[in-house]
Protein backbone atom coordinates (compact mmCIF):
# COMPACT_ATOMS: atom_id res chain seq x y z
CA UNK A 1 0.00 0.00 0.00
CA UNK A 2 2.80 2.40 0.58
CA UNK A 3 4.37 1.91 -2.83
CA UNK A 4 0.74 3.00 -4.51
CA UNK A 5 0.20 5.95 -2.09
CA UNK A 6 0.55 9.37 -3.68
CA UNK A 7 3.10 10.37 -0.89
CA UNK A 8 5.02 6.80 -1.01
CA UNK A 9 5.01 6.80 3.28
CA UNK A 10 2.00 5.85 5.85
CA UNK A 11 0.69 8.81 7.58
CA UNK A 12 1.63 9.49 11.01
CA UNK A 13 0.35 10.77 14.27
CA UNK A 14 2.04 13.85 13.65
CA UNK A 15 0.59 14.32 10.15
CA UNK A 16 -2.83 15.25 11.92
CA UNK A 17 -1.52 16.66 14.34
CA UNK A 18 -0.18 19.88 12.03
CA UNK A 19 -3.33 19.78 10.30
CA UNK A 20 -5.40 19.77 13.74
CA UNK A 21 -2.59 22.66 14.89
CA UNK A 22 -3.12 24.49 11.25
CA UNK A 23 -7.35 24.60 11.83
CA UNK A 24 -6.79 25.39 15.57
CA UNK A 25 -4.42 28.37 14.49
CA UNK A 26 -5.02 31.94 13.27
CA UNK A 27 -4.44 30.78 9.64
CA UNK A 28 -7.46 29.31 9.46
CA UNK A 29 -9.71 31.81 10.60
CA UNK A 30 -11.68 32.51 7.08
CA UNK A 31 -11.92 28.94 6.57
CA UNK A 32 -15.73 27.78 6.79
CA UNK A 33 -17.71 24.88 5.87
CA UNK A 34 -15.20 22.45 4.55
CA UNK A 35 -14.01 19.01 4.84
CA UNK A 36 -10.65 18.22 5.13
CA UNK A 37 -9.39 14.81 4.10
CA UNK A 38 -6.05 13.59 5.51
CA UNK A 39 -5.09 10.58 3.75
CA UNK A 40 -2.38 11.55 1.78
CA UNK A 41 -4.15 11.40 -1.26
CA UNK A 42 -4.86 7.81 -1.27
CA UNK A 43 -8.52 8.38 -1.72
CA UNK A 44 -8.48 10.43 -4.53
CA UNK A 45 -5.87 8.29 -6.14
CA UNK A 46 -7.96 4.95 -5.51
CA UNK A 47 -11.23 6.70 -7.11
CA UNK A 48 -9.09 8.02 -10.02
CA UNK A 49 -7.22 4.98 -10.99
CA UNK A 50 -4.21 7.42 -10.78
CA UNK A 51 -2.71 4.91 -8.42
CA UNK A 52 1.30 5.59 -8.46
CA UNK A 53 3.87 2.47 -9.79
CA UNK A 54 6.89 1.98 -8.11
CA UNK A 55 9.76 3.93 -9.67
Amino acid sequence: MVESSPLRRVGTPADIAAVTDFLLGDDAGHLTGTDLLVDGGILAALTTGHVATPA
